[in-house]
């Protein structure tokens, strides 16, 4: 789970005077009207000047940004706003003032502060909607880097002391379970069990990999292999897993790849059902396309018995929600991104109870080889990553099936992703096909908790 790409770890801080004449903002937020009305600072806690999302964060750069996320009051969202975003909790002796406050926070956007660092995260940083004084003020979040991504913890702002005994577990749950799933660990389960492809040796695995292990399995029997957790081959021979690919591999190179990308290969023990050995040599399990969920659904589950009642874990735009977000508000709401402009979004989705959300884009993470951009959500019965949607959102009772649905319907597209999602009534979709003019397709249940940016309400369209 750990990228090679290193960033520098930044804070913005911004508060915003109270907008007495506020005019809506079409489902975007230029920079230069942000600007117009937000104050910034910027902190950089950098070291050397660079630090790395698999590193474990400084202790004093726990939180980096207070942004918001849930901004409407009652089942259907007013149009959009400026918002009055509160300022991290920071320490006063930490922070920088940069003297062209308003250029300097241009620079750092436009640098790819964000987009680099938070791209997964980046719709919850868009919904900002202003807050009437009378009303309550928006969460609080506190962020920190794991897994090659940006993992906060957030709660309603009258309950913002406790953030740090939130994050604390979550926190600790997130690296844990990184140290067991990475593949860019050697000692992680996943790749001991990848080093013993083919010899015959059984390889005992934790119960938590066991368990999102045999879920992946499930996922691709269903799916009939659309999803498959032996796609290490292919992540490999594309450049999603470091090495220097610069190239489109050969078809012979997909060949070989492709031959060792087969789910019904990974062989369990009879005698012990965490035993578990790959049956060719070369094989490698990769469940990066679904163990970020079962991430969330373990910090949820943390903080719950920890006695938690208002809050959100969100690891990389993976979110799950318990409670509201303030009183009377009934969830949270979210944006989400809009696939074709990385500073708009299509709309705000509502999570209840319990409730998961996860999105696949294009956008995400991808290689540009000879100049042309492949995301990184591969189809395994071709070969190549998969191409026709921009992105995909899931909502669901767990993360763990968020996140594998997630992808696996990104590659079946809406067509035939309707009729998967028939076999699982408590589980809702939004597809973003990649084609202009932009359509949003939509399940009815998704389209019941979605209200579409005012601009675009004519591009949804509920699915039969």
């Amino acid at each position: 789970m750990r990228g090679d790409t290193r960033h520098h770890v930044a804070t913005l801080l911004v508060e915003t005077k109270a907008v007495k004449q506020r005019k809506p903002v079409k489902g975007r937020i230029p920079v230069s009207l942000t600007m117009h009305h937000i104050r910034c600072h910027m902190e950089l806690r950098c070291g050397k000047g660079r630090a790395g999302l698999s590193d474990p964060p400084p202790a004093e750069a726990s939180g980096l940004a207070s942004v918001l996320q849930e901004n409407t009051a009652g089942p259907a969202a007013p149009p959009y706003h400026l918002a009055q975003v509160n300022e991290t909790r920071m320490r006063p002796a930490r922070r920088r003032t940069i003297s062209t406050l308003a250029s300097s926070a241009q620079r750092a956007l436009w640098y790819g502060m964000f987009s680099r660092c938070l791209p997964p995260m980046l719709a919850t940083l868009l919904l900002a909607c202003s807050v009437p004084a009378d009303e309550a003020p928006p969460p609080e979040r506190l962020e920190w880097p794991v897994m090659s991504t940006i993992a906060a913890v957030s709660t309603p702002a009258a309950t913002a002391g406790d953030l740090p005994a939130l994050r604390d577990p979550v926190q600790t749950v997130f690296a844990d379970i990184e140290t067991r799933f990475s593949v860019f660990r050697p000692d992680s389960d996943l790749n001991r069990a990848n080093r013993a492809a083919g010899n015959g040796e059984w390889i005992v695995l934790s119960p938590d990999v066991a368990h999102v292990l045999r879920t992946a399995l499930r996922l691709a029997r269903d799916s009939g292999g659309v999803f498959d957790p032996t796609i290490g081959p292919l992540m490999t021979a594309w450049g999603f897993r470091g090495g220097s690919v610069r190239k489109e591999p050969t078809v012979t190179e997909l060949i070989a790849a492709r031959v060792l990308v087969n789910w019904s290969n990974v062989l369990w023990d009879a005698a012990n059902s965490n035993r578990v050995r790959l049956a060719k040599p070369g094989m490698r399990l990769d469940l990066g396309g679904i163990a970020k969920g079962y991430a969330v659904d373990a910090g949820y589950e943390r903080l719950l018995r920890a006695g938690a009642t208002n809050f959100m874990v969100d690891l990389g735009g993976n979110l799950r929600v318990h409670g509201e977000a303030a009183p009377g508000r009934g969830g949270w709401r979210t944006g989400v991104r809009h696939p074709f402009e990385s500073r708009a979004l299509l709309g705000v989705l509502l999570l209840t109870n319990g409730e998961s959300m996860a999105t696949s884009g294009n956008y995400e993470r991808f290689v540009e080889l000879a100049g042309h951009r492949y995301a990184h959500i591969m189809d395994p019965r071709t070969g190549r990553p998969a191409e026709g949607m921009a992105s995909v959102t899931v909502l669901a009772p767990s993360g763990l099936q968020c996140d594998g649905l997630s992808a696996t319907l990104f590659i079946l597209g809406p067509e035939e992703g309707i009729k998967f999602l028939a076999k699982r009534p408590d589980c809702e979709a939004l597809w973003v096909p990649d084609s202009q003019p932009l359509r949003m397709l939509a399940t009815p249940g998704f389209a019941r908790r979605f209200t579409p940016t005012p601009e675009l309400s004519t591009n949804l369209l509920v699915l039969p």
